[in-house]
């Protein structure tokens, strides 16, 4: 079995070594800044052996690239672990919501550290299990604005709203990030009143105070107050503009989410893709078209929303003629376009893009089934999809292809005698 063993003083060195770079790894440096830090770092930190510093930053290295099993392998190959192992491996389970393997190592670790602790802070509050969440904290030597926001969060996602208020007044130490999370978490509670008090009580706003309290106003539909705080920012984002052009058009005015998109001084795929939706949802197809042609760089999403604004205007040979130039569809551009045949017809269109869409062996979901079976009603036939077509719908929203092949002769020819 690995050794754990750590003298108090190398362990007290440790722990602050690893507070303090949890706290650098938050902050936005460039990268050359971030490796002068970590070669400083790893010079200044002698209680902790090269083998096991160079460990740790490659556990947490193979998680952020989705490598767990990998992660984990190194870690139980180590000769000696020290807390920031244990710590380093649990973040990496929480960080791809494997709240059991995390909860199971916890459980073993020889030694507890603020790190682990605010980790399953973390990780029990989003998964609902605030009470877990709470008997950690409780059991804390020393808390840090993560903990305690962790905790606040958790609260207010479980719906305890007097509990979250509660605990953020007795919060020592308040940053940006803690008002923020107060903020949304009153208004995903419905209170945008509160949220909008908590928003003016911050002693000091970033960009993402102020968008999180624009989005807050959008989401209720209160374009005009949104815009108000829009106008008043000091700075923004594209994700502050892309909210503010999203408001516009969702209470439907085009020509101010139009005027917006003309004056941001950067655009994204989805800045354009934005417009494209909210315009084909105000029914200005031919304007969204415009903008699609202007596109730099269209993405999936794009054409899925350009080829949906036609279907949803019965426009059918524009939707069908984007469909065949595209050269990647998904799930969604195949929806759209059987639910445009099903609506629009001729009869019988629907059900041969359904076909091929199977063919291609593409992932079909509820919305597919919901498509196909208005399409099927529409011109006088029960199909009963799961037996006839062959599809292996799971709440997975997987269609297995390899079932497909022997339910689809016949199939055809039911649509050739029709």
């Amino acid at each position: 079995m690995a050794s754990t063993t750590m003298n108090p003083g190398a362990a007290f060195v440790l722990r602050m070594r690893w507070s303090y770079c949890c706290h650098l790894s938050k902050l936005k440096l460039p990268a050359s800044n971030r490796h002068s830090l970590h070669r400083i770092h790893h010079q200044y930190s002698p209680a902790v052996p090269t083998t096991i510093y160079n460990s740790n930053s490659k556990i947490t290295s193979l998680g952020r690239h989705g490598k767990v099993e990998e992660a984990r392998k190194l870690f139980d190959d180590m000769p000696s672990r020290d807390v920031v192992s244990y710590a380093s491996m649990i973040t990496v389970y929480l960080e791809h919501n494997d709240l059991p393997r995390a909860e199971l190592l916890f459980r073993v670790m020889p030694q507890r550290n603020l790190v682990a602790d605010s980790a399953m802070i973390s990780g029990y509050a989003k998964a609902g299990r605030i009470d877990e969440a709470q008997r950690i904290f409780d059991d804390m030597p020393r808390r840090n604005v993560f903990s305690w926001t962790s905790l606040i969060s958790g609260y207010f996602r479980s719906g305890r709203v007097c509990e979250a208020r509660q605990l953020f007044e007795r919060m020592p130490e308040k940053n940006v990030v803690s008002w923020t999370t107060a903020l949304l978490g009153f208004a995903q509670n419905g209170l945008i009143d509160q949220a909008r008090i908590t928003f003016d009580q911050m002693p000091e706003r970033n960009v993402v105070a102020w968008t999180a309290m624009i989005k807050v106003y959008v989401d209720n539909y209160l374009v005009n107050e949104a815009y108000k705080l829009f106008c008043q920012m000091p700075e923004r984002n594209l994700y502050s503009w892309n909210i503010m052009i999203q408001g516009c058009l969702e209470g439907n005015k085009v020509d101010e989410a139009v005027r917006l998109f003309a004056s941001m001084p950067r655009r994204n795929a989805v800045s354009w893709t934005t417009m494209l939706t909210g315009l084909a949802r105000n029914r200005s197809t031919k304007l969204a078209r415009e903008y699609f042609d202007q596109m730099p760089n269209r993405d999936i999403a794009a054409w899925n929303a350009m080829i949906t604004a036609y279907a949803d205007e019965g426009l059918m040979v524009e939707a069908t003629g984007l469909f065949d130039m595209m050269s990647e569809r998904n799930t969604v551009t195949w929806n759209a376009i059987i639910d445009g045949y099903s609506r629009n017809g001729p009869e019988g269109e629907a059900f041969k893009y359904f076909i091929e869409m199977l063919r291609c062996c593409i992932r079909a979901n509820e919305t597919t089934l919901t498509n196909i079976g208005g399409a099927t009603m529409h011109w006088g036939n029960e199909l009963e999809l799961n037996s006839e077509v062959g599809v292996a719908y799971q709440k997975e929203d997987i269609v297995k292809c390899e079932e497909l092949h022997s339910e689809r002769s016949s199939k055809e020819r039911l649509l050739e005698e029709d």
